[in-house]
């Protein structure tokens, strides 16, 4: 059986983002949903799943699966997404 090292990012708030995300993971705000939003195509989750098939990833899909999201959730919960792999998720219309 080998071992391998992970390597850590380079990126100087990585451990400040990973406390963070397993915060909202181990202790979520109170009236909050947690979830977690991959582009990947594979599902791999258990639980409820909300997807959605898009023949492109493009940045004008991402908005219109986030709206998706919002309508699927109960109203009266604050939103948090855990998000991976999207280069746009820093655009001022995600953040919105």
């Amino acid at each position: 059986m080998s071992c391998r090292r992970a390597k850590l990012p380079a990126d100087p708030q990585f451990i400040e983002e990973v406390r963070d995300v397993a915060g909202l993971y181990l202790a979520p705000p109170q009236d909050a949903l947690v979830l977690c939003v991959d582009e990947k195509s594979q599902i791999q989750a258990s639980g409820p799943v909300i997807a959605q098939h898009y023949r492109r990833h493009r940045h004008q899909e991402f908005p219109r699966f986030l709206r998706l999201i919002d309508a699927a959730v109960p109203a009266g919960l604050d939103l948090h997404l855990v998000l991976d792999g999207y280069a746009n998720r820093k655009t001022p219309e995600i953040h919105t």
